[in-house]
């Protein structure tokens, strides 16, 4: 999201300047934008969010004037549109919505002008006493259903002066993301392209028979050589010892350090278990568990936020919530002679010779926790 979506929600100030590092962020990490430093490995899904969809009104009484600001959905193009729902009528599961256009294609637009009359347009419909009198700034209007129409998140509800733009509270971006989120859920039979639009997780790829995993990472400090470089590995465990699956990866060193490392290793374990596994962590890493008695097996924090790694572990907590996982982490000696210790830190050593890091998709975190 930009900085006046941000300034909206109440997330950040409503006054002074947008601060660099906001600047940096929005010129490094968003798919939007022309820098390919961080593209590669980053990037901000469209169904990563930090509000849930704002959904009509549907108190008021049938019948009556109470324009809306919503997007809707025409299921048969597969294409979104911006207005107000002027008037509902809830029993028919319908709505007269006016037809709005943004000023420009891009992404954070925000200011809408009436529509002069599309193919949308129903001419009958402008004919109404209520529209009449009440919206002689727009021309365009068209029926939709209220099942396929959700709110656009906005504070501006009035249209004052006829014939001129509004601009609205939040971005089209932001308000389309939300509206996508909503749709799909709604609707899982949804086809594309709205349904690949919106990435998800990757498949879990362990067995239901998998009781235990072994996780290590690596970091290889910057020398004037060669980069720093981190890699993470896991190994996955049944009841009798047997070793299901295993993975290494080479991850993008973005703020490496070995804990980010041993962190990074754990989340990816979790990411490929299925719903409802009970499944026990073997770390030789002593900060790691440290860390995950304050920040996992206790109530959300605060102070979490303040963490370095704190997106990592709001993804390890979301993905623990999202798929009731029962976890139990479980402290091996370092350097001991625990054969699948030992195998991991060497997988996790040996990945350091990929050429490619691996994208972690869930790195920036789409898991963000409703607290």
């Amino acid at each position: 999201m930009n900085w006046p979506d941000l300034r909206y929600l109440g997330i950040v100030g409503r006054k002074g300047r947008i601060p660099n590092w906001f600047t940096f962020i929005n010129n490094n990490f968003l798919s939007s934008s022309s820098s390919t430093l961080l593209l590669s490995s980053y990037f901000i899904n469209s169904s990563f969010t930090l509000a849930s969809p704002c959904l009509l009104d549907h108190t008021v009484k049938d019948y009556s004037f109470y324009p809306q600001w919503a997007i809707n959905l025409d299921s048969a193009t597969h294409t979104l549109s911006v207005g107000r729902v002027c008037i509902t009528y809830k029993k028919q599961n319908s709505a007269i919505m006016s037809h709005w256009l943004p000023i420009s294609t891009l992404a954070d637009e925000r200011s809408y002008n009436p529509c002069p009359g599309c193919a949308l347009n129903i001419p009958a419909l402008s004919k109404k006493s209520a529209i009449q009198q009440r919206c002689n700034s727009e021309k365009c209007f068209f029926n939709v259903t209220l099942s396929e129409t959700v709110g656009y998140p906005t504070r501006n509800a009035k249209v004052f002066a006829a014939y001129l733009p509004i601009t609205l509270s939040t971005s089209w971006s932001y308000a389309s993301s939300l509206a996508l989120v909503h749709f799909s859920n709604a609707s899982p039979a949804l086809s594309p392209p709205f349904k690949d639009s919106i990435d998800r997780i990757e498949d879990t790829i362990l067995p239901l028979s998998v009781q235990s995993l072994y996780t290590d990472g690596s970091f290889h400090p910057a020398n004037d050589s060669s980069p720093s470089s981190m890699t993470s590995a896991w190994i996955a465990l049944d009841d009798d010892g047997l070793i299901l699956e295993s993975s290494s990866m080479h991850l993008p060193s973005y703020f490496p350090s070995a804990l980010r490392s041993e962190i990074s290793a754990v989340l990816l374990g979790l990411n490929a278990l299925f719903r409802d596994s009970s499944i026990s962590i073997y770390t030789d890493c002593s900060q790691l568990i440290s860390l995950w008695t304050r920040f996992v097996d206790a109530p959300f924090s605060p102070k979490l936020l303040r963490e370095p790694n704190h997106l990592l572990w709001l993804s390890i907590r979301q993905i623990i919530m999202d798929r009731n996982l029962d976890v139990e982490l479980i402290k091996v000696p370092a350097h001991g002679d625990d054969i699948y210790n030992i195998q991991a830190d060497s997988l996790a050593k040996d990945a350091h010779s990929s050429l490619q890091p691996t994208t972690l998709n869930i790195l920036l975190c789409s898991m963000l926790v409703d607290f």
